[in-house]
C-alpha cells in the first residue's frame, strides 16, 4: 500500500507520502534418505554382493520449518519550491521495520519404512531437534534539505537518527549527519 498526497491548499509544493509493506515468508523442507544398492564383486565366489545394509544403511528423515513476518512503515512530509533563482527541496520522514522469525528442525534415524516418512516412525536414539526465534526492530527518523541558487551554489544537508534492537538499549540509537 502506498500513497502520495499533494497539499496545495496549505502551501504550494507541500506533500505527504508513505507506504506500508507486509512480507510473509514460510518454508518447509523434508528430506528422506534411504539406503541405496552398493555392489562389491567377491573374487572368491565370482558373485556381486549387495552392501546396502552392511554399511550402516538406514532410513533417516530430516524436517525443517521457517516462518518469517516482515513489516515496514514509511511516512514522509516534504516541500519542493522554486523562487526566482532559488530552489528548495526538503523532507522529514519516519520509518519503522519489524521482523519476527521462528525456525525449527528435527531428524530421526532408522524409520520403520520409507512408506511412513514421519518423525514418529523413527527410533528415539540419535534423534535431534533444534529451534530458535528472533525479533528485530528498527526505527528511523531522517530528513534532507537541498538548496540550489542559480545552478551554481548547492547545499545538501541530511540528518538521520536511527535505532535498532540489534544494539544494547543504552546504545540503541545513533545520530548521523551529512553535508
Amino acid at each position: 500500500f502506498s500513497f502520495k498526497w499533494d497539499m496545495p491548499f496549505i502551501a504550494e509544493g507541500l506533500y505527504t507520502s508513505g507506504y506500508a509493506a507486509i512480507d510473509f515468508y514460510k518454508t518447509t523442507r523434508k528430506d528422506l534418505s534411504k539406503p541405496f544398492d552398493n555392489y562389491e564383486f567377491d573374487e572368491l565366489t565370482g558373485e556381486f554382493n549387495n552392501l546396502k545394509f552392511q554399511q550402516g544403511g538406514n532410513i533417516t528423515l530430516f524436517q525443517e520449518y521457517l516462518e518469517q513476518l516482515n513489516k515496514t512503515y514509511h511516512f514522509r512530509l516534504g516541500y519542493d519550491a522554486t523562487f526566482n533563482k532559488h530552489s528548495l527541496s526538503s523532507f522529514i520522514a519516519y520509518e519503522q521495520y519489524e521482523r519476527d522469525e521462528e525456525f525449527f528442525n528435527a531428524s530421526r534415524e532408522r524409520l520403520v519404512s520409507e512408506t511412513l516418512p514421519f518423525l514418529f516412525s523413527g527410533q528415539a536414539e540419535n534423534q535431534n531437534i533444534n529451534g530458535e526465534g528472533t525479533q528485530q526492530r528498527r526505527r528511523n527518523y531522517f530528513g534532507k534539505i537541498n538548496y540550489n541558487f542559480d545552478d551554481k551554489y548547492l547545499l545538501d544537508i541530511t540528518v538521520r537518527y536511527d535505532g535498532s534492537t540489534v544494539f544494547p538499549s543504552n546504545k540503541r540509537y545513533g545520530f548521523f549527519p551529512a553535508a
